[in-house]
C-alpha cells in the first residue's frame, strides 16, 4: 500500500487507519488537483493514480465527518498542515494579539466641541451610484430577455419537431420525391409564421389576412411539386396555408422572372374579350419544350440567378444549378400570333411534376377565356410519363387514347408528339442499333454512310444535308 505523499510523512493506510487517520486520493479532473500538488512543495512531483494524502495535513474545517459510514473532504479542501517542512517553508499562522485595554484620558468639558454630521455624498459618488443602479437595471432586463429567448428557442424546437413529423409522413406516403423534400426543407423559413397561425386559430384569435414572403415561398414549393402533398400539409396544419386558388394567383408574375407571366395572361384575356365581343372564340395550341443551358450563377443586383427556379421566389444558394429551362407557349389556331406565357429553370423534372405544371397552365388559360385544344411536346421519357399520368395511352395500338381531359371543362385536349423531334429519335435509334426492320423491310444505317461517302466523292448535294460526321438534319 502507498504511504502518504506529503514530505516527511510515513503514515500508511494498512497501519495507521485504525488511529482515526483517513487517506484521500488526489482529485482527477477538479481544478484543486494542481493546488494539492503545489501545497506538497515537492519538485517535479506528479501524483500517480494510487497517490494519497492523509487527513493529518488538512484542517478540521476541511474534513466532513457528518457521515456515519465514511469520512469525506469538502469540495474546497486544500492541504495546509505540513509539520515536517523545514522552517523556511512553513507558513506563519501566528495571530495578532488583541490590543491592551488602556483607560481613556479625561477631557475637560471646555475642550469638547460639537461638530456637524458628515456632509452628504459628493457629486462624483452620487454619479457612480446612479450608474451602478442603471447598470443593475440593465442587467436584470438582459437576464429577463435571455430567459424569454431560451423559452422561444424551446418552443421553436418543439415546432420544428412537428414539421419534421409532417415531412416524414410525406416520405412515408410517397407524396414527394426525395429531391423535392430536400428543397422543401431548405425553405423552412416560413414555418414559424405557419405555426403562429395554427396556434392563433386554435386559441380562437384573429389571424392575419396577408401572408409573409417566407410563408408564401414555403407554400408555393410543395404545391408546385405535388398538389396532393400540399393539400396533405394544409390539412395537417388546420388549413392555415393558403387555398389552392390563392396559390394559382401567386403563380402570376409582374416581371420577367421564372413562372407564369401575368402580363402575358393579361394580353390573352384582352384578346379573348375582343374575340367574344365579335362572337368568336380564342382556341390555342399549348406547346412546351426544354432547352439546355450552360450552368452559370450571376448576380442581377437583386438576387443570384442560375439555380433551379419554378417561380416560387425561393432564394437559396444550396439549390442545384439549373441545366435546362422549360418554356410554355400559346399558339393561335384561328389567328397568326403566338405568345410565350411562362418558363421555369429546372434540373430534370419527373412526370408527376410536369403534370401538375401543365394542369396549372390549362386552368389559368381557362380563367382568361382561352380554350386549349391541343398539347404539343417532344418525345422525351419524362414527357411520355407525364402523358400517361394525364390519361394518354400510346403503348397499345389497339386501344390508343390521344387526348387529355381538361381539368375544369372536361373537354378533350389532344396530345401531339413533335414530328421533328420524333424523327431525330428515330435517326438516333437507327444510328445506335445499326438497322431497323419495319413490315419485313430492312432499313440499314450503312446505306446512309455509303450515301455520305458518295456525296463526298461526287460533290453531290441532296435536299437533306448529310455532314461528314454522319449526322442527318
Amino acid at each position: 500500500m502507498p504511504s502518504c505523499a506529503a514530505y516527511g510523512c510515513t503514515k500508511r493506510p494498512d497501519k495507521d487507519r485504525q488511529h482515526s487517520v483517513t487517506f484521500h486520493r488526489f482529485l482527477k479532473e477538479n481544478g484543486f488537483r494542481e493546488k494539492w500538488v503545489q501545497a506538497t512543495i515537492r519538485a517535479n512531483f506528479q501524483p500517480s493514480k494510487s497517490a494519497v494524502l492523509c487527513s493529518d495535513h488538512f484542517t478540521t474545517e476541511d474534513i466532513d465527518r457528518t457521515s456515519i459510514s465514511c469520512v469525506r473532504l469538502k469540495e474546497s479542501a486544500v492541504p495546509s498542515v505540513f509539520d515536517a517542512f523545514p522552517a523556511h517553508l512553513k507558513t506563519d499562522n501566528n495571530q495578532r494579539k488583541p490590543p491592551i485595554n488602556r483607560p481613556l484620558p479625561e477631557i475637560p468639558p471646555s475642550q469638547i466641541s460639537i461638530t456637524s454630521p458628515p456632509s452628504a455624498d459628493t457629486p462624483e459618488k452620487t454619479a457612480l451610484k446612479r450608474k451602478l443602479f442603471e447598470t443593475e437595471k440593465k442587467m436584470v432586463c438582459s437576464r429577463r430577455k435571455i430567459k424569454l429567448l431560451l423559452q422561444s428557442k424551446r418552443r421553436l424546437m418543439k415546432k420544428n419537431a412537428e414539421l419534421k413529423n409532417v415531412i416524414s409522413d410525406l416520405k412515408k406516403h410517397d407524396l414527394l420525391s426525395s429531391g423535392s423534400i430536400d428543397i422543401l426543407q431548405t425553405c423552412s423559413g416560413g414555418v414559424q409564421d405557419l405555426l403562429k397561425r395554427k396556434f392563433s386559430k386554435a386559441a380562437n384569435k384573429s389571424v392575419a389576412v396577408s401572408y409573409s414572403p417566407e410563408l408564401r415561398s414555403f407554400a408555393l414549393t410543395p404545391h408546385f411539386y405535388s398538389p396532393r402533398a400540399y393539400n396533405y400539409i394544409r390539412k395537417m396544419f388546420d388549413t392555415c396555408l393558403p387555398h389552392t386558388r390563392t396559390i394559382s394567383i401567386w403563380y402570376n408574375k409582374l416581371d420577367n422572372s421564372p413562372g407564369f407571366t401575368k402580363t402575358a395572361f393579361a394580353a390573352l384575356k384582352t384578346r379573348a374579350d375582343l374575340g367574344e365581343a365579335n362572337g368568336k372564340s380564342t382556341p390555342v395550341a399549348l406547346m412546351m419544350d426544354e432547352v439546355a443551358i450552360r450552368q452559370h450563377v450571376k448576380w442581377d443586383e437583386k438576387r443570384y440567378q442560375g439555380y433551379i427556379d419554378m417561380g416560387t421566389e425561393l432564394d437559396e444558394d444550396s439549390l442545384p444549378l439549373a441545366k435546362e429551362f422549360l418554356t410554355f407557349m400559346a399558339v393561335s389556331i384561328n389567328g397568326s400570333w403566338k405568345l410565350p406565357i411562362g418558363y421555369f429553370f429546372i434540373d430534370g423534372m419527373r412526370g408527376e411534376e410536369r403534370k401538375n405544371l401543365v394542369k396549372s397552365c390549362l386552368e389559368q388559360l381557362h380563367e382568361v377565356g382561352v380554350t386549349v385544344v391541343s398539347l404539343t411536346l417532344d418525345g422525351a421519357a419524362s414527357n411520355i410519363s407525364m402523358l400517361k399520368l394525364l390519361g394518354v395511352n400510346i403503348d397499345n395500338p389497339s386501344n390508343v387514347k390521344s387526348s387529355v381531359p381538361h381539368p375544369i371543362t372536361g373537354f378533350p385536349v389532344y396530345a401531339f408528339l413533335d414530328a421533328c423531334h420524333m424523327l431525330k429519335l428515330v435517326r438516333n435509334t437507327l444510328a445506335d442499333k445499326g438497322s431497323l426492320c419495319i413490315d419485313n423491310d430492312l432499313i440499314n444505317w450503312e446505306f446512309i454512310v455509303s450515301l455520305n461517302k458518295l456525296q463526298e466523292c461526287e460533290g453531290l448535294h441532296l435536299s437533306i444535308e448529310i455532314y461528314t460526321d454522319g449526322n442527318v438534319t
